[in-house]
């Protein structure tokens, strides 16, 4: 009886853990509410503009890869002879 709550304690102690890492990953330098609410407008527009830049900075780096991979991958397909996947346009959307 013990050693099922010890191992359920344990195993809670690490989902709480794992949780916790991930948050902290999302946005590690996101202020709390009252954090927020405590900063000056100019504070605040500040930390909205540092947000946008990093934001932006991630999205063109993760553009590159792409971009990157897709240069390494239309190179082996054309080594092997294979056609370039191209997308087929939808109207579905229109």
């Amino acid at each position: 009886m013990t050693f099922i709550a010890i191992c359920l304690s344990a195993s809670i102690l690490a989902w709480l853990g794992y949780m916790n890492r991930n948050r902290s990953k999302r946005r590690p330098h996101a202020p709390s509410m009252s954090q927020w609410m405590q900063m000056t407008y100019k504070e605040r527009q500040a930390h909205d503009r540092l947000d946008r830049k990093k934001s932006l900075e991630r999205r063109r780096l993760l553009l590159g890869q792409i971009r990157k991979e897709y240069l390494q991958v239309s190179r082996l397909n054309k080594q092997k002879g294979k056609a370039p996947f191209i997308p087929i346009k939808s109207n579905r959307f229109k």
